[in-house]
């Protein structure tokens, strides 16, 4: 194995080095278990406690006489923040900001430990009374050879059996089987928790960690191996064995915590993973656990064949978040792992991003070998989901569907993604993008004029059907629509372009009845503006605002005539918003 003869000198060299630590505080240990979560730590003061509900989910312990100084920094490291979201301590109490209706237990063992217990639905029993049950008979044995304690054998030789009656000194778990302590190694080792996915957690801190960056946090490691009596630190060397495990150095991070540990399964298993190491009997990494432990099962090499339990979309989403020299790590393993369950597409478009400049662009066929279905179905939904609400689609979403779409094939699976990302680009006010679908066949142009018209504002609705109205046939209802909607807006000129010659007419004015005619009631608006400057007001600005678009020459290009008709829609808004104010 790599640095397989200096490891053993390096761990020495840090044990032996005569190294001052300053004096800690009580360390508050954590577990997790079915149904409630543990806190623990060391009180030999004897206090007595009361527990406090506190508004929104929070409860005071609060201890007589005060408490020594807790270190809450590893509360968090073996339990989630679902049962505890916070903790924190104050002058004589420790706060639990909880997740849940949570049921809080503190009890006191006989090793001087205190014990809080958070439970999910409230079953465990808050402190109150000892229970009171009768003892069980102890028979003494009466043949017991006589020894040191020969005072207390001839006592208990008179009284083959005997009987105590009274409380019983001893509060029992309402988990019944479960340990009142998690279980502690020979060198005060932290506790771990007993769950049956042991490895995610410690799997998921290791392979997402930047090699690089964890080789330079070793060197400030070496303080945190040795207590203050130069004595091994649990903790320190477990926290050692697990930088050596995000650096990568499988073989190192089981040595160093067989020091002082033992044998550990979960280290062992995600060094082996780390190290190529086959698989050894005792190793059961259960894929279904989450995606690093299926991650850890695929590098230990050998046939998975429980790989059907394992959640592929996130399996792909955490492979996405490895780091850059993780993935070079690990992918050729992983693809050669991958490649026997025929799921090896599921690698596709993952790890860094190719150097253009210096890697030839791939064939098509290449980029749309393997695309992974799952994805383009939730690609699909996560556009279906914005239209539904006339909502803008993510910037995220719009790029990742238009990147997939070329490697989808063709199917069912295609034509739902176009038309999903057609009307996100509607809704989204991407006119240019619309467009482009419509020239590569992957949209239909009537089905987003209607779109549109029916659910934009005039100004963007205008702006959708001057770009597509060249990809409109001669007959389409939505020419007549549209025309309608300029013709709204006052600019004929433009409504012109929809129908045919002839189609559009300026309103005839009123019949009239031998009365004064009124230049505005006869929607004369060339009288209207026919006005001296110094005498105008909103109306007669209205009118020669009309007059003079009718006027203008329309642009040549589809482009030029969109930025046209937008800005006449504007300067008649603003001439209309001034008529409204006029008294």
């Amino acid at each position: 194995m790599r640095r397989a003869a200096l490891a053993p000198l390096a761990v020495a060299a840090l044990l032996l080095a005569p190294l001052a630590a300053p004096a800690q505080d009580v360390r508050v240990q954590s577990g997790e278990h079915a149904g409630f979560s543990r806190l623990v730590f060391a009180e030999r003061g004897m206090r007595d406690w009361r527990i406090d509900r506190r508004p929104f989910r929070s409860v005071a312990i609060r201890f007589m006489g005060g408490l020594p100084p807790l270190d809450l920094s590893e509360v968090f490291r073996l339990i989630p923040r679902t049962r505890i979201r916070d903790l924190r301590q104050t002058e004589g109490a420790l706060i639990l900001d909880l997740g849940c209706d949570c049921g809080v237990s503190v009890m006191r063992v006989a090793s001087g430990h205190i014990v809080v217990d958070v439970s999910d639905d409230g079953t465990l029993p808050r402190p109150g009374p000892l229970a009171a049950a009768p003892l069980l008979p102890q028979v003494i044995q009466t043949d017991m050879q006589p020894g040191p304690l020969d005072p207390l054998y001839r006592v208990a030789k008179g009284h083959a059996a005997t009987r105590a009656d009274g409380p019983l000194q001893v509060r029992m778990h309402p988990m019944g089987e479960v340990p009142l302590l998690p279980e502690f190694a020979a060198a005060e080792a932290p506790a771990q928790p007993l769950d049956a996915c042991p490895i995610e957690t410690l799997a998921v801190q290791s392979l997402q960690s930047d090699p690089s960056t964890a080789l330079r946090e070793l060197t400030g490691m070496a303080a945190g191996v040795l207590t203050d009596e130069h004595l091994p630190d649990g903790r320190g060397i477990l926290d050692l064995s697990q930088a050596y495990l995000r650096v990568g150095w499988g073989a190192e991070a089981s040595m160093v915590a067989r020091m002082v540990t033992g044998e550990r399964p979960a280290i062992d298993t995600v060094a082996a993973a780390l190290d190529g190491e086959p698989r050894s009997p005792d190793m059961a990494v259960d894929p279904g656990c989450g995606p690093a432990t299926a991650l850890i099962s695929l590098l230990l090499g050998g046939p998975v064949p429980d790989w059907d339990r394992a959640d592929e979309p996130a399996f792909v989403a955490f492979l996405d978040s490895l780091p850059p020299a993780r993935w070079t790590a690990v992918e050729p393993d992983l693809r050669a792992a991958l490649r026997p369950l025929g799921r090896e597409e599921l690698l596709v478009g993952l790890g860094p991003a190719p150097n253009r400049d210096t890697e030839p662009p791939k064939d098509a066929a290449d980029r749309a070998a393997g695309t992974d279905l799952a994805a383009i179905r939730a690609a699909t939904d996560l556009l279906r989901t914005a239209n539904a609400r006339d909502e803008p689609s993510s910037e995220t979403h719009l790029v990742n569907a238009v990147a997939l779409l070329p490697s989808t094939p063709e199917g069912e699976d295609r034509t739902a993604l176009e038309e999903a990302l057609a009307t996100a680009f509607v809704l989204s006010r991407r006119p240019a993008e619309a467009v482009e679908m419509v020239a590569r066949g992957q949209a239909d142009a009537a089905r987003l004029v209607d779109l549109a018209l029916s659910r934009l504002e005039p100004a963007a609705a205008a702006e959708f059907a001057v770009r597509l109205r060249p990809h409109l046939a001669g007959g389409a209802p939505q020419r007549s629509v549209a025309a309608d909607l300029f013709r709204e807006l006052g600019v004929v000129e433009a409504a012109r372009g929809f129908v045919a010659p002839g189609r559009v007419t300026e309103p005839a004015p009123p019949r009239e009845d031998g009365g004064p005619r009124d230049p505005w009631l006869a929607r004369d608006l060339t009288a209207v503006a026919a006005v001296p400057e110094e005498d105008r007001d909103a109306r007669s600005r209205l009118a020669g605002t009309i007059v003079a678009q009718n006027a203008a020459e329309t642009p040549e290009t589809d482009l030029a005539r969109a930025a046209d008709a937008l800005d006449r829609s504007r300067v008649l808004s603003e001439r209309i918003a001034a008529l409204l104010a006029t008294p």
